[in-house]
């Protein structure tokens, strides 16, 4: 069994773990409200602006204008790019790891080369392990007010290596947030963008200004741009909701562990006491008996 000395030292590092994973819930807590309320929003938005531009993109090519716009075009594929988003910070629990397996089993899926363009560390070490061959990377989204820093010249790169021919498909894989305590690791197709008509929306033809080439011009790469925002958006919230649970249950388990070192402390600290006092008693029975044969034998003599 362990001294005492090293007991209240235990006690100690556990204490001093559990303000810092407190500290760390409190502050995850306030960032997760934000993010989770912002990833809402956002989602509703974007969902309404991709159902409208795939309404656009559905009506018939009759105008003699040709492809509506490069993002549409449907060709054999012979490369994938994937980007990948995790957090460039740990303590997520297993988070980071569910999201970077999906893409592992995504790649191994597929029977023609795959590139990455990887946002966050995480993504990043881990798939240069894998031997995985990374063309853009990503690093230093710290919280919600660099994310827009970093939407547009992501969407670039995916964007530029799409009308380039270097990949003929694009998808994404994130943690999608669901609720505080799930968030789903999620594949979803970026490019070439879907032409189907969403359901629930009217077959009749539009009028447009200006026309509707020169529109999707101007609105094609806006959606993009706005697709890969919110799955940044998606992946803070997923990563913040992550953390303040992971660090929440750090604290219970440091605190049941804090009380588990007191019983032991206390057991051995009245485990010393108790022998403390029955040496005493001991002490006092023996000495009494011993006086008296002493004096019995100077009587005697």
């Amino acid at each position: 069994m362990a001294s005492s000395i090293e007991i209240r030292r235990h006690i100690r590092s556990v204490s001093n773990i559990a303000q810092v994973t407190g500290a760390m819930e409190m502050a995850s807590a306030s960032k997760m409200t934000r993010a989770q309320r912002e990833a809402i929003i956002a989602r509703s938005f974007t969902d309404r602006a991709w159902r409208l531009l795939t309404h656009l993109a559905a009506e018939r090519e009759d105008d003699g204008q040709g492809m509506l716009h490069p993002l549409f075009e449907q060709r054999p594929v012979k490369a994938i790019e994937l980007l990948l988003v995790t957090s460039s910070r740990g303590f997520c629990g297993a988070m980071n790891l569910s999201v970077i397996q999906r893409a592992v089993r995504f790649i191994s899926e597929q029977s023609v080369p795959v590139t990455l363009v990887t946002v966050g560390s995480k993504a990043r070490d881990q798939m240069l392990r894998f031997g995985a061959q990374i063309v853009a990377e990503f690093a230093g989204i710290a919280d919600e007010d660099t994310l827009g820093e970093f939407g547009t010249p992501i969407a670039e790169v995916l964007i530029d290596d799409y009308q380039r021919g270097l990949a003929d498909a694009v998808y994404m894989v994130f943690a999608r947030f669901v609720n505080t305590l799930v968030q789903q690791p999620s594949l979803r197709q970026l490019l070439p963008m879907p032409r189907a008509r969403a359901p629930g929306w009217a077959s009749t033809p539009y009028v447009y200004e200006p026309d509707r080439k020169e529109l999707l011009a101007d609105l094609v790469p806006r959606l993009v741009t706005l697709q890969v925002a919110m799955v940044l958006r998606e992946s803070m919230a997923s990563e913040h909701s992550a953390r303040m649970v992971a660090m929440r249950q750090a604290s219970d388990n440091a605190h049941d562990m804090l009380d588990d070192l007191t019983m032991q402390a206390n057991r051995l600290r009245q485990r010393k006491i108790t022998q403390e006092v029955l040496e005493v008693s001991e002490g006092a029975v023996v000495a009494p008996s011993y006086r008296s044969s002493s004096s019995k034998g100077q009587d005697t003599h």
